[in-house]
């Protein structure tokens, strides 16, 4: 993300982009241009935008695409299909879970910190683990 941050003061653009920025031959994303972000190009976030909602209706364009933060996939790419899958995803407002879904080729570093400790949590950053995150494309590339 800092380096989303110094191209994007350096050349212009956006660091939220909607999802037709990154599939605009996908006819089907602009139905959801008020409900699906991209974070620069790889981490996709999809809102819950109405009260007492327990299930999503969602897009995912044709590729990989998994889940964070357990990296599970959610769609694989098809070669012989041009448009991706509509899927429901469940949530719950009560938690604190945020649908984050992660698109293949893509390769970030992350580091959770201690949620019950929000105050101390800038402090102590130097005593949680950094993962290297790597979400292959095509099972081959990222």
């Amino acid at each position: 993300l800092y380096t989303l941050h110094m191209r994007t003061s350096l050349y212009g653009g956006s660091y939220y982009r909607p999802l037709l920025f990154e599939f605009p031959a996908d006819d089907k994303v602009y139905a959801y241009l008020d409900q699906i972000i991209m974070l620069g190009h790889a981490i996709r976030i999809t809102p819950v935008l109405q009260d007492k909602v327990s299930v999503l209706e969602t897009y995912f364009p044709n590729w990989d695409w998994y889940e964070f933060p357990s990296m599970m996939p959610v769609l694989r790419y098809n070669s012989s299909e041009r448009y991706g899958k509509n899927m429901s995803l469940i949530c719950s407002l009560e938690s604190e879970k945020i649908n984050l879904h992660i698109k293949g080729g893509s390769i970030f570093t992350y580091q959770e910190g201690a949620l019950s400790d929000r105050v101390n949590r800038v402090a102590k950053m130097q005593d949680y683990p950094v993962q290297l995150i790597v979400a292959p494309f095509n099972k081959t590339t990222a």
